[in-house]
C-alpha cells in the first residue's frame, strides 16, 4: 500500500470514528476540532470559534445579530458589520479569503468583492468607514482579552 493511500484510509477510518461519536459529544467545537486535525473538520465551525467573540462585538456594535452578519441581508447595518468582520479576518487572524468565505458561508470572490468595497467606503462615507474600522479596533481588543483572561 503505499504511504498516499495509507493516510487516505486513516483519515477515512479517523473520520468515521469520530462521526460516530458526535452524537453522544456535548461539545460540538472539541468534535470540530478532532475533525480538523484528521482533515475532514466542518471547517465553518472551527472557523466560527476563532472568531464568536470578535463577531458579537461587531453585531453589537450595529445593533444586529451574529445570524445577521452570517446571513445574506443586505441592510447598511449588517453588511458594515460583516465587513468589518472580513476586514478582521484578513488583517488580524491572516485567514486567506477562501477561509474567511467558509465561515461566512460565501465564495472567496464574495470576500474580495467586500474588502473592495470598505476601500470605496474610505472615500466616499467617511463617517461609516470610521464606524467599520473602529468597530475591528474593538475586535481585537476582544480577542486580546479572550485570550490573556481564559
Amino acid at each position: 500500500m503505499r504511504s498516499k493511500d495509507y493516510t487516505e484510509g486513516f483519515r477515512a477510518g479517523a473520520a468515521s470514528a469520530v462521526n460516530a461519536m458526535l452524537p453522544h459529544v456535548n461539545d460540538k467545537i472539541a468534535a470540530a476540532n478532532s475533525l480538523k486535525m484528521i482533515g475532514e473538520a466542518p471547517e465553518s465551525e472551527v472557523l466560527h470559534s476563532k472568531i464568536a467573540g470578535p463577531m458579537a462585538v461587531a453585531a453589537k456594535r450595529f445593533g444586529v445579530s451574529v445570524e445577521d452578519i452570517l446571513g445574506h441581508g443586505r441592510s447598511t447595518e449588517k453588511v458594515s458589520a460583516r465587513l468589518a468582520c472580513f476586514v478582521y479576518a484578513r488583517n488580524n487572524l491572516g485567514w486567506k479569503l477562501e477561509a474567511i468565505g467558509r465561515a461566512f458561508n460565501r465564495d472567496h470572490s464574495t470576500v474580495i468583492h467586500g474588502l473592495q468595497n470598505v476601500e470605496n467606503i474610505a472615500q466616499t462615507d467617511v463617517k461609516r468607514y470610521v464606524d467599520i474600522m473602529s468597530t475591528v479596533d474593538k475586535m481585537v481588543k476582544k480577542k486580546r482579552e479572550e485570550l490573556y483572561n481564559d
